[in-house]
């Protein structure tokens, strides 16, 4: 059994210990570190791949409210977004 896992081990690939492995470079580890926890702290998905690169997913909820038109029979999306602000700024502008 100890011959077997041997031969195992010998037929496994080699890792190359060249410098292009992000995993032994210490700027790496405390860039991504940082990177990973901040995202984290937003509650993202985060999927580190063997070549070091970081794919991090996040998910934004966007909350809508409406309010009852009563004159013209219809609801009207209220919001006091940015989005929002700055077209009032540019209809007044322009008025």
């Amino acid at each position: 059994m100890v011959s077997s896992v041997l031969n195992l081990i010998k037929n496994l690939p080699e890792i190359a210990s060249d410098n292009n492995n992000p995993a032994t470079d210490i700027n790496y580890i405390r860039k991504s570190t940082n990177l990973v926890n901040d995202a984290l702290s937003k509650g993202s998905d985060i999927m580190q791949l063997a070549n070091g690169d970081i794919l991090i997913t996040e998910i934004k909820t966007v909350t809508y409210k409406y309010a009852w038109n009563k004159e013209q029979n219809k609801f009207e999306r209220v919001t006091s977004g940015s989005k929002v602000r700055r077209r009032k700024k540019l209809k007044e502008a322009n008025d």
